[in-house]
């Protein structure tokens, strides 16, 4: 039993000492464009949400210190882009953004059906809470 055992092994380690082996030569390089570096390091939050045909993903982006024009204060605004992608082996790809909210929180998105997803979330404009909502769907988003 044993010597079967040690025999299968042996006979595995061969197949697997056999197979092709093809190296990768990973490289790490300086990315300039300055746009999708400010984007990446600026990403404050994150949401996802995906139906059968497509996902769609929200990032909140802080813009720069004092952009809310809030008087000795420097808070700032977010952007959010959204980026619709759908499942396809050439997946059709949007994004879209949301310039300029101040104060964006309880960013949600629900699934309504396979077809729409809403996104909804709350901001402040002039010191009032205010709630924003849209469907998204996969060639695009409406605010409703």
């Amino acid at each position: 039993m044993q010597k079967s055992i040690l025999s299968f092994f042996g006979l595995l380690l061969f197949v697997l000492l056999s197979l092709p082996v093809h190296a990768q030569n990973l490289s790490v390089q300086k990315v300039k464009a300055a746009d999708i570096t400010y984007v990446l390091n600026n990403i404050r939050s994150t949401h996802k949400t995906e139906t059968a045909n497509f996902i769609v993903n929200v990032y909140a982006v802080a813009n720069k210190s004092g952009s809310a024009k809030q008087s000795g204060s420097d808070e700032v605004t977010d952007h959010l882009y959204i980026a619709i992608s759908s499942f396809d082996e050439n997946p059709q790809q949007l994004l879209f953004v949301i310039k300029d909210v101040y104060g964006p929180s309880a960013i949600k998105m629900t699934k309504q059906s396979e077809q729409v997803i809403e996104l909804s979330f709350f901001y402040k404009e002039k010191g009032i809470k205010k709630k924003f909502i849209a469907s998204v769907q996969q060639d695009g988003v409406v605010k409703k």
